[in-house]
């Protein structure tokens, strides 16, 4: 019986150990501090000791505990890693970090060393602190990072992790519509930097023009630069010296207006379901909702390019674009989230710069899908009165070659 309780009491003691054991070798947290004065930029960052031979990429077989004295002998390693994977913006403008010094501190959870990097004095105007924060990969080097900011009477504070390992963060307080302002225009810029969702979008719209052809729109001959006519229906050719005949007024054939409405139409479905299932996705991976890889979204995004042009390769009119709009969009949207990611939301503002977020999105689309139009129109233009310089051109050569 005295063995019984022996053997128990021995399980009991492992069991609880087991727990601090895994807490022991988990990955602790990191401390960045972040300092905006008149005289420049201080930033402090804090590792646990216990992270360096993964942080530093010390192979296993070369990895050991590593002892307080040791630390400066590590100290140019690590503090070119710090310039490499922390890197910090104002305003779009990079800031360059330099080494000053480094020390060792005590945390609740054990010994850290401490690197100070200093960096110029920001702009009077700077409105916001980019951060990106480099140090996370699938292993988690570091498990999350605490960053503080504090520029004059202002500071901020937030979690830095793997789905979060950059933030924007204020210098100043920010109106409302100065923080729409810049993320909207943001957005915007967004989509017209990123080739794949344009291409995609245009690809679904060119079916447009197949069907303008089918409804009979033309350039006429007696039109002014902006008239478009319908081309009059023509009934198929009898038997050989029979005439042909247009088809009468109010028949089958089409005017102008209701072609080109119909294309109008044609691409508003598409843009409008684009737009409906790409805010969906956008919003519900920018509140981490959902969460797919990356290389997951980039790949299905550049696999709905293939899909919708192969489809345009087999011809037809599109009619069933939107849907491929709103299924596909449903991706591109986690593509837009990455992106808003990268931009760092507002903490003050999360949900309006958000939406601002994605009313520029919707913008840069719209301007795309105008300039396609007009792009079109142009060259009609190019084409038509081009042409007609080349031939009165030729007509003149040739007069004077001949007279000559």
């Amino acid at each position: 019986m005295r063995l019984l309780w022996w053997w128990l009491h021995r399980f009991l003691f492992m069991g609880m150990l087991l727990p601090l054991s895994a807490v022991a070798h988990q990955s602790g947290n990191s401390y960045v501090r972040i300092s905006s004065t008149d005289a420049g930029v201080s930033v402090q960052i804090d590792f646990a000791v216990r992270d360096l031979n993964s942080l530093l990429q010390i192979p296993p077989d070369k990895q050991k505990e590593i002892r307080r004295h040791e630390l400066e002998a590590l100290r140019d390693r690590l503090a070119a890693l710090v310039g490499e994977s922390l890197t910090l913006e104002a305003d779009g403008n990079s800031l360059s970090l330099t080494f000053q010094s480094q020390e060792v501190t005590v945390h609740n959870d054990g010994l850290y060393v401490r690197q100070t990097h200093t960096a110029a004095a920001l702009p009077a105007n700077a409105a916001y602190l980019l951060v990106r924060y480099g140090f996370f990969n699938e292993e988690e080097k570091v498990a999350r990072a605490f960053l503080k900011l504090n520029s004059g009477l202002l500071e901020s504070t937030t979690v830095l992790d793997p789905r979060h390992a950059v933030q924007r963060l204020p210098l100043r307080d920010i109106a409302l519509v100065e923080a729409l302002w810049t993320y909207a225009r943001e957005g915007a810029l967004h989509i017209w930097s990123g080739p794949d969702h344009l291409l995609f979008l245009l690809c679904l719209l060119l079916p447009g023009l197949g069907l303008a052809a089918s409804r009979g729109v033309t350039w006429s001959s007696t039109s002014t630069a902006a008239e478009l006519t319908a081309a009059p229906a023509v009934s198929a050719a009898p038997a050989s010296g029979a005439s042909v005949t247009s088809a009468p007024s109010g028949s089958s054939g089409f005017s102008a207006n209701s072609g080109w409405r119909a294309v109008g139409m044609y691409a508003l479905k598409v843009v409008t379901a684009f737009t409906l299932s790409h805010s969906i996705t956008l919003a519900a991976a920018a509140l981490d909702w959902i969460t797919l890889p990356d290389k997951l979204i980039e790949s299905a995004i550049a696999a709905s390019i293939i899909v919708s042009a192969l489809l345009n390769l087999r011809g037809g009119e599109g009619r069933q674009s939107w849907k491929l709009a709103l299924g596909f969009g449903l991706i591109h949207g986690m593509g837009f989230a990455n992106g808003l990611r990268e931009l760092g939301l507002s903490s003050s503002h999360f949900i309006e710069t958000l939406v601002a977020f994605n009313l520029g999105v919707e913008f840069g689309q719209l301007v795309v899908v105008l300039a396609a139009g007009l792009l079109q129109r142009v060259v009609r233009l190019i084409q038509r009165w081009g042409s007609l310089s080349i031939l009165l051109m030729a007509c003149v050569w040739l007069a004077e070659r001949l007279l000559g």
